[in-house]
């Protein structure tokens, strides 16, 4: 991992591997971080977003922004709905 220092961001979680780590996205410094799964609130799953306060590569505060994982996920859902409106049915026909 490279060296992060004093760094506040926003990130979403996009992964939790079966070794206790966790994958975090921070989209805005294209990076991506791996922490321990324990680091995380509890209530944290998949899609989360969190605001996360770094000092060099150590992490030092991990806070769920419900906030914008409500939003994200109301966007999610409208772009479903527009997509579904969009669609013809299947170009595949049943025999």
């Amino acid at each position: 991992m490279c060296e992060v220092k004093d760094l506040e961001l926003s990130a979403v979680i996009d992964r939790f591997n079966e070794d206790g780590s966790a994958v975090i996205l921070a989209e805005t410094i294209g990076k991506e971080f791996v922490v321990r799964a324990e680091e995380l609130p509890t209530s944290a799953e998949r899609g989360s977003w969190i605001t996360a306060k770094w000092n060099k590569d150590r992490l030092e505060c991990i806070s769920l922004d419900q906030t914008k994982t409500a939003q994200q996920a109301e966007q999610v859902k409208d772009k479903l709905k527009q997509l579904r409106a969009r669609s013809s049915g299947s170009q595949f026909k049943k025999k």
